[in-house]
């Protein structure tokens, strides 16, 4: 259902705890949507505040991580508060289950920190348009957890030509992290991951990242 707000006339809540990132988006979501108004929150309390103080809210991009959140508990008080108000998750890091709980229970929308600026604003369009947004590898994963089965026996042949530590970066590809995210969360450098990940695809004979996802879930080796 399209909202009757006009884009100039949107009001927008932006939570995040850290300065420098609310005010990149901020200062990009005043160019793109002229006149609109963007609100900052840098923990939960202020959320809950702001959704008191501010009126009539047409969207809450939300920190998955930021102060106060305790997680989907923290998003229901929310949803509670402003039921008619599209919540969208932004993370730097959110697995496929929290995604899939959280959208269960009332975010409209999943977003990562990595996206550009474009996807970003096509997915915030999305969302104001009563639509959900998922990006497109979570969507992905999300699509073969429903599945009601994955192929018999596939994991005991697959499995053991992939080592312990490409077992672990290949669960991180099918939650949608980047080689640096990945780096980071493991302790290893960029490249090191990258030299990881080249051998996934060779070992699941895929060319790309999105067939290696897709093979993996397939084959059941996110588990």
């Amino acid at each position: 259902m399209m909202l009757a707000r006009p884009d100039a006339a949107r009001r927008i809540l932006l939570a995040d705890d850290h300065q420098l990132v609310r005010e990149t988006i901020k200062l990009y979501l005043e160019r793109v949507m002229p006149g609109a108004a963007v609100f900052e929150a840098g923990d939960l309390e202020q959320v809950l505040d702001a959704l008191h103080s501010t009126g009539d809210l047409d969207l809450v991009i939300l920190d998955w991580r930021m102060p106060g959140m305790c997680g989907l508990d923290s998003l229901d008080r929310l949803t509670a508060l402003a039921p008619s108000v599209p919540v969208v998750i932004l993370s730097g890091e959110i697995g496929s289950s929290d995604a899939r709980d959280a959208l269960a229970r009332g975010a409209r929308g999943v977003i990562p920190k990595s996206i550009g600026a474009r996807t970003l604003r096509a997915a915030l369009e999305k969302v104001l348009r009563g639509e959900r947004y998922v990006p497109p590898l979570l969507e992905q994963r999300l699509a073969w957890q429903r599945l009601p089965s994955r192929i018999p026996g596939a994991r005991l042949e697959a499995a053991p030509s992939l080592t312990g530590r490409q077992q672990q970066i290949l669960r991180l590809l099918t939650d949608g992290l980047s080689n640096k995210q990945i780096a980071g969360q493991l302790g290893l450098t960029e490249i090191t991951v990258k030299q990881h990940v080249s051998k996934i695809y060779a070992a699941l004979n895929a060319r790309n990242r999105a067939e290696a996802v897709k093979r993996a879930l397939a084959l059941g080796l996110d588990q």
